[in-house]
Parts: structure tokens; sequence; C-alpha cells
């Protein structure tokens, strides 16, 4: 049976050791996305789209990002002219009302009644480790 002294420590060790790995893995992507640099500049060059090797196919992948520019409102009108209105969705952001309902909680009023039953909260307590 260990004492909690030693389960404290093993504890810090194991996040000792997730944070060393996980530095590694940030050199290990650098690494990775400076050869897929050469490897682009490469496809480029040689004009190809693909190519087999050991049993792996390595190709161009297309990714595109979109966003709206622009009047906001007006973007979403000429998207419900377009008959593109179901890529609308009216939403709340969870990080800031997070950050909001904490703000209220902490507060003296609280959060107000006309919101309560909009908004279920739920507390979870972690271990976490910091320099003494």
């Amino acid at each position: 049976m260990s004492t909690l002294g030693e389960r404290i420590q093993a504890y810090i060790d194991k996040r000792a050791e997730i944070d060393e790995a996980a530095d590694k893995l940030e050199v290990l992507k650098a690494e990775y996305k400076l050869q897929e640099e050469v490897l682009l500049r490469d496809y480029e060059t040689d004009g190809i789209q693909s190519m087999n090797v050991s049993g792996k196919n390595v190709h161009l992948y297309r990714d595109l990002y979109v966003k709206l520019v622009g009047d906001i409102d007006e973007a979403h009108e000429a998207l419900r002219a377009a008959g593109e209105g179901d890529l609308l969705k009216y939403g709340v952001n969870s990080t800031t009302l997070k950050a909001r309902v904490k703000e209220l909680d902490a507060s003296e009023t609280g959060i107000p009644e006309g919101l309560q039953p909009f908004i279920e909260t739920t507390e979870a307590y972690k271990i976490r480790i910091r320099r003494a």
C-alpha cells in the first residue's frame, strides 16, 4: 500500500512524462511540416500528383478554407437568396457563455432568474500541478 505522498509523486512523475512526450511531439510535428513543404515544392517542380512508396500512396490534397466577408447581414441574405439558407445557424459561443456564467455566478446577483431555466452548469474537479 502506497502513501498519499507516494501517489502524489507518481502523479507528478506521470505529468512530467506527458509533458516530455508533448514536447517531443511538437518537435516531430515541426520536422514533419518542413518535410511536407519540401515535398510540395518537389511535386510542383516534377509535375506529379501522387507517388507510391513502401506500399503507401503519397498524394497532393487540396484543402479549402472558406469564410464570409463583407457585410455579414448582406452575406446572409445572399445565401438565402441563392437557396443556401440552410447553411445559416444561430447559436451561442459556449466559451463566451461559460465565461459570462462564471462572472455572474461570482457576482452578488448571480444568474438572472429568466435565464436559469435555460442554463445548465456542471462542476468537475480535477487535480492540477503547479510550482510550489
